[in-house]
């Protein structure tokens, strides 16, 4: 944002000093005039890329919350095993199993997510 305020500000200053014409008179207005353009153009483009980091940082902390999630009900789950005592040796051993699927499922996600990040 600052490159395209000093751009700006820059034109505008050296469009005064150089006598408010449409088309450039000299060399030195020829370039200042560029380089004003160069300083809008970066500004704009500091902006898209403040922009899409602050996109993926969003998409990170929404991933991570979702694995958190996915942590914690595999947690519940694996405390209903323990609080549930009508449940037969079959269904415990059924709902073990698929909590421990749920787990190494999440942990591949989050070592997949980490080498894709590095």
């Amino acid at each position: 944002m600052k490159f395209l305020i000093i751009g700006i500000i820059f034109n505008f200053f050296s469009t005064w000093y150089f006598g408010w014409n449409w088309y450039p008179m000299s060399p030195a207005e020829h370039s200042c005039d560029h380089l004003a353009i160069a300083l809008i153009i970066l500004g704009f483009a500091e902006i898209i890329i403040k922009q899409e980091i602050k996109k993926i940082k969003k998409k990170e902390k929404m991933m991570t919350n979702k694995r958190v999630k996915e942590l914690e009900n595999i947690i519940r789950e694996a405390k209903e095993i323990e609080e549930n005592p009508n449940l037969t040796p079959i269904k415990i051993a059924t709902k073990s199993l698929i909590i421990q699927n749920n787990a190494i499922r999440l942990k591949e996600k989050i070592e997949k997510n980490n080498i894709a990040s590095e």
